[in-house]
């Protein structure tokens, strides 16, 4: 068995499928020579496990997606735990295009769907759905939360994943997952941003407060002060402009505050406060 092979068996959890052997240097002949001689067992059509290899987990799905097809791509739970994001599934799940053929079963939960290429990514040699499509197929507000909060993802990635794939079954349910992880992302800033002024002993401010009619996440009524926040959308300033510009004709000083900067930067975003509050 040349090195090639071996290298192959070694990072793919020993699994090798019949045209990575013939690439790699090997005749018909030499694979049938391993099978029948127990080296090499056969799993699935071209698809082969070294015999002192045991069948794992990662082994399993392998051998799932590799007998599905070149364009067969792990998606769903299985596509989560290969991102790292959840534990192994029961089952693995395959996605394939709309018009394969799919003969062998396996124990597998197969979906037929034509993904795009920027939808497709390779880990480990692995064909798997994106990160952002990962996360909304999971339709998990816990796994998307996740996500996001440990900067996996960028809400701006799962809004572009989220408009590419419109057509897409569960599309609804996937917009409002967004829209709800937006809303709890912007709760838990207004509430960090509540903390910090908290600890910073400033004080003369109201959270929730109505002005000219918009909702202000803190106002300093006194300095004509308005504080707002963002979540993981990171589009704040678009869909503020007019409440800015509403405010400022108004003769109120705003200040905008990122996710970012809420929680990686406290310093900055006090520093700024207390600046507003002493302007002339």
């Amino acid at each position: 068995m040349g090195v090639d092979v071996n290298g192959i068996f070694a990072a793919q959890d020993g699994i090798i499928t019949r045209s990575q052997a013939f690439a790699a240097g090997m005749s018909r002949s030499a694979i049938s020579r391993r099978v029948t001689s127990e080296e090499w067992t056969r799993e699935a059509p071209c698809i082969y496990r070294r015999a002192d290899r045991r069948m794992t987990p990662p082994a399993e799905l392998r051998v799932a997606v590799y007998s599905a097809g070149d364009d067969a791509v792990a998606f769903g739970p299985s596509a989560a735990w290969w991102h790292g994001l959840s534990p192994a599934p029961e089952q693995s799940w395959v996605n394939i295009p709309v018009r394969c053929a799919l003969e062998y079963r396996l124990h597998r939960r197969v979906r037929r769907r034509d993904l795009r290429p920027d939808d497709v990514v390779v880990i480990n040699g692995l064909q798997v759905t994106s990160l952002p499509l990962t996360v909304l197929d999971s339709a998990d507000p816990s796994l998307i939360d996740h996500a996001l909060r440990s900067k996996r993802v960028s809400m701006r990635s799962l809004v572009d994943c989220h408009r590419r794939n419109a057509s897409r079954s569960g599309t609804p349910l996937a917009g409002r997952l967004l829209a709800e992880a937006g809303e709890r992302s912007r709760a838990a800033a207004r509430q960090r941003l509540i903390t910090i002024l908290r600890r910073a002993g400033i004080d003369g401010w109201a959270a929730h407060v109505r002005v000219l009619g918009h909702r202000l996440d803190v106002a300093f009524a006194d300095q004509r002060t308005a504080v707002l926040v963002d979540g993981w959308a990171g589009c704040l300033q678009s869909h503020s402009s007019l409440v800015t510009a509403s405010l400022d004709t108004a003769g109120w000083q705003v200040l905008q505050f990122s996710w970012q900067e809420l929680y990686e930067s406290p310093a900055k975003v006090v520093a700024e406060v207390r600046a507003s509050l002493t302007r002339p």
